[in-house]
């Protein structure tokens, strides 16, 4: 055999037994805290969006479109695989083998294609249904809720978080994506608040519900039922749901968010979910165009409804108006900067009322330079853009005239037309559903 020939074979020998990496280093406390650092440090919005890292090298992720549970799962593979650390996870699809970083699937494939392929692998097997068998609850406390753990909800809800930092406040910055499709943005999602523990934990603020804040288990501890994993607690769900949000802030707070810094946070929170709103029916509606606006599919209606965002955007308003209530009844308004209170007062004209009373009475607003969170977005049937700020969408929202069925022309989904356009089936349960 020439040397030559001794060559080739050796090198396909080798790449015959490649692992998507190779794993030097192991797990331990000390890697959990750079983790934890990693997350905080890297893990923006525009993390699958960016050319380039901070040291200036090739961002190899760059492309790839994720939802919830793939945001989840992509910031710990990708930590492991850029620190030469295992990633091991239960086999979502059902088998009975671990799914892991030494798979040989794409032994002949450079290392950036393995990692990709690795990863697609990853987002069609997992789901929040998933997580559960992956992480486990852990105890309310400043050493088990940091950066890097992660928010469920209950498989009603099917939403997930990764806590991307906890501020001295005790709220936490939460990164997160939801539809996901060809025509969806690289950017992911954030926002600054707990999510209502209502919604985490409707139906079942047990266990088994899986809600609230999780973090991974180890290797050795994957298949465990999850009560023996190491960190286990039952803490969360002693809770009332309607105070889960609140004990978390107070265990975790350092020092104290003033008025202003509350109400800027609140409304910077309902401005990004209404326009993760407009940004989802953008989806939808260019997904029932490119199918020349025939009905959806059960599962294409699942993936573009927003009953849930919906849900959420309700939450944050509710929140945002209980806060302004408080300032009233301790006569506090002065908390506030003037401008800051003028908008509110447009907002929610009658704090005395419920919301939907409020709403039901409130007044149509136009967009101006003053509104706060004006945003636009499109009429399929004027073939324009339409301006709307916070006070009209809590209008609409309030009085059912916001649809979240995806098969609805955009006017309809934004209350500008409440003609229900469409003679398509519906899936699940599309009525607003919220606590005030």
């Amino acid at each position: 055999m020439s040397f030559s020939i001794f060559v080739t074979v050796l090198t396909l020998s080798i790449s015959t037994f490649a692992e998507v990496w190779t794993a030097t280093n192991t797990w331990n406390a000390d890697r959990e805290k750079q983790y934890s650092v990693w997350v905080q440090k890297n893990w923006g919005k525009d993390f699958f969006a960016k050319k380039d890292n901070q040291d200036g090298t090739a961002n190899i992720f760059q492309g790839l479109r994720v939802d919830c549970a793939d945001t989840v799962y992509s910031a710990r593979v990708i930590f492991s695989y850029l620190h030469s650390l295992p990633f091991v996870m239960n086999d979502a699809s059902g088998g009975k083998k671990l799914i892991s970083n030494s798979m040989t699937r794409w032994d002949s494939r450079p290392e950036k294609e393995r990692i990709r392929n690795f990863l697609f692998l990853v987002y069609n097997m997992v789901s929040t249904k998933s997580i559960p068998n992956d992480t486990y609850p852990v105890k309310v406390s400043r050493e088990t809720i940091t950066p890097g753990a992660i928010i469920l909800t209950v498989e009603k809800n099917h939403h997930s978080w990764i806590i991307k930092n906890i501020f001295p406040t005790g709220i936490p910055h939460l990164v997160f994506n939801s539809t996901v499709g060809a025509y969806s943005s690289l950017i992911l999602q954030e926002r600054k608040s707990w999510p209502n523990g209502d919604w985490v934990f409707e139906g079942d603020v047990t266990p088994k519900g899986n809600g609230g804040v999780r973090y991974w288990r180890k290797e050795s501890e994957l298949k465990l039922p999850v009560w023996k994993v190491t960190g286990y607690s039952e803490e969360q769900y002693a809770i009332k749901p309607g105070k889960w949000k609140y004990d978390l802030q107070k265990v975790l707070q350092k020092s104290e968010e003033s008025s202003q810094q509350t109400a800027v946070r609140l409304i910077e929170n309902i401005c990004a979910d209404i326009q993760q709103r407009v940004d989802a029916i953008k989806e939808s509606e260019a997904f029932l165009k490119s199918m020349g606006y025939q009905c959806m599919s059960e599962a294409d209606f699942d993936n573009y409804s927003t009953p849930s965002r919906d849900r959420r955007l309700a939450d944050e308003i509710i929140f945002l108006r209980n806060f302004a209530k408080d300032l009233v009844r301790d006569r506090n308004e002065i908390s506030l900067d003037a401008k800051t209170w003028q908008q509110l007062k447009v907002v929610f004209p009658q704090l005395d009322v419920d919301v939907a009373t409020e709403s039901q009475n409130q007044k149509r607003t136009l967009a101006n330079s003053a509104s706060l969170c004006r945003i636009k977005h499109y009429s399929r049937g004027e073939n324009a853009e339409k301006s709307i700020d916070l006070a009209e969408i809590k209008r609409r929202l309030f009085t059912n005239r916001l649809s979240s069925n995806p098969n609805h022309p955009p006017e309809v989904r934004f209350g500008e037309d409440v003609a229900d356009k469409s003679n398509c089936p519906s899936w699940g349960n599309l009525k607003l559903n919220y606590v005030e």
